[in-house]
């Protein structure tokens, strides 16, 4: 009777341990994704203004992102603010903004048919990725200040990537 009751409470101090360890990975697991705000139409039609995207923020703890991937990133002129925007480049390649194309390595990307293609005004210009950086384009744009004008993106600003879209 006595080795019983000693028992019982050595599992009931087992679980009173157990409890906050649960409860953090329940946190952790909850906390990992999240619905970020579209205020802006960047991403038209793929997003529609106003809509929320469901973001994965740990997608990238085990992969890279790819090309195609919507992503949520710091933007480099404002790091108080979250973008969605499209890879289109991946680190180590030559990117060029021509007026008919997206070109990469020399080749024509084909883009998908959702990315509304309008050329950088300047046209012509080439950005040589570091094995860091990523090249980010709105699906539509002509209404994107995306990296046409920031520049490449690096990987640790790269926040999540977008798993739904919420209209």
């Amino acid at each position: 009777m006595q080795r019983d009751r000693w028992s019982a409470k050595r599992s009931t101090h087992k679980m009173k341990r157990l409890i906050p360890i649960l409860f953090v990975a329940a946190a952790f697991v909850g906390c990992s994704k999240r619905s970020v705000d579209m205020g802006s139409g960047a991403m038209e039609p793929t997003i529609p203004r106003g809509s929320k995207c469901i973001v994965d923020f740990h997608a990238y703890t085990s992969t890279a992102p790819g090309r195609f991937d919507i992503v949520v990133f710091r933007p480099p002129q404002d790091r108080n603010v979250l973008f969605c925007f499209r890879i289109v480049g991946l680190p180590g390649e030559t990117i060029q903004i021509t007026q008919e194309a997206v070109v990469i390595d020399g080749k024509k990307l084909t883009l998908p048919n959702n990315l509304l293609y309008i050329p950088r005004p300047s046209g012509g210009s080439q950005t040589k990725l570091s094995p860091s950086q990523y090249f980010l384009l709105g699906d539509n744009t002509s209404n994107a200040r995306d990296s046409r004008y920031f520049g490449p993106v690096e990987r640790s600003e790269i926040l999540g990537k977008v798993i739904e879209i919420e209209p």
